[in-house]
């Protein structure tokens, strides 16, 4: 069992309540799960308008238990989610403060950010939760600059975008960012024991890979494949931070084309892709690893669902 934190979609929601909006802590415990914000109580602040709500098991997880009819649960569990309330009107229960502000014209962001904010916002270096400090405070534009002025701006955008996708879907396989066949070539020279076949096919793979890489290495001798590393291409993701909105159709996820991107939405589509691959490995691409895909998708950036895209023929 667990709480979510539930907060009101509009201008006036604190930087403190955009941070915490969506984040989920544990019973007992109230320990994070999926990101590192500590549990705000049930009123982060004063006049908070902002709830927490418990998010408990499934239907058909307590019908297992009663040892009940766990189908007819599945069924209950399929009911679709209720609304919640915005300043545009309803809204998906499952949607996100990022995910609405995503939406948002221009001039509304602008209000809720400012200039400085929104610029930092824009080129994916900062998220809402990188724009409060721990103690739940918001940061000042100087505290904001000077916490990415120690890396380069590429690598702050890869590593915030990594941290959004892992608060809501698990990951068995490190995300690293690098050249895609240097950093292969350097994991297979770390195992002696995997055989001149293997590694031959490995850099023939590499030759015509873009994107990124889910890495299935072997342990030990003999042992099996298991997912061991995502690798994202560093210059890829150069290029789409430079850019920040992909040309028209430029933008793509495996399977399709879409109409227009932002840098972030293409780099959380390539993760989710290599995501997938935990599951559905190898060279070959099956309508099951699209599904997955898709799913994974949903959860981190639902908004990249409803942009308009075209099939390609690819990997099948």
């Amino acid at each position: 069992m667990a709480f979510n934190g539930y907060q009101t979609l509009d201008n006036r929601t604190t930087p403190l309540c955009r941070a915490l909006d969506g984040k989920e802590w544990s019973i007992p415990g109230y320990e994070p799960k999926g990101h590192d914000m500590p549990f705000p109580g049930t009123t982060p602040h004063w006049n908070c308008r902002s709830v927490v709500i418990p998010v408990t098991k499934t239907w058909e997880e307590l019908a297992k238990e009663a040892g009940g009819d766990s189908d007819f649960a599945k069924k209950l569990d399929g009911i679709p989610d209720k609304e919640r309330a915005s300043i545009g009107g309803p809204v998906a229960a499952g949607t996100t403060y990022e995910s609405w502000f995503a939406e948002q014209d221009r001039e509304r962001q602008l209000e809720i950010l400012g200039p400085g904010r929104m610029g930092m916002y824009e080129r994916g270096t900062l998220g809402f939760s990188d724009m409060v400090n721990m103690a739940g405070k918001p940061m000042t534009l100087g505290e904001l600059q000077e916490k990415v002025a120690d890396k380069p701006e590429h690598e702050i955008f890869f590593e915030k975008a990594v941290k959004e996708v892992l608060e809501k879907v698990k990951c068995q396989a490190p995300i690293v960012m690098d050249d895609i066949k240097t950093r292969t070539l350097e994991e297979i020279n770390k195992r002696p024991w995997m055989r001149v076949k293997e590694v031959l096919d490995a850099i023939k793979t590499l030759d015509n890979t873009e994107y990124g890489v889910n890495l299935a290495l072997q342990d030990k001798p003999g042992g099996e494949f298991k997912p061991g590393l995502i690798v994202i291409s560093e210059n890829d993701i150069k290029k789409w931070f430079k850019k920040g909105t992909l040309g028209k159709y430029e933008g793509q996820d495996g399977y399709h084309y879409y109409e227009h991107l932002t840098a972030n939405q293409q780099l959380k589509l390539t993760i989710c892709h290599e995501i997938a691959h935990n599951v559905y490995r190898g060279g070959n691409h099956p309508q099951e690893h699209e599904d997955l895909m898709f799913k994974l998708v949903s959860l981190v950036c639902p908004e990249i669902l409803k942009i308009t895209r075209l099939r390609g023929a690819y990997w099948r």
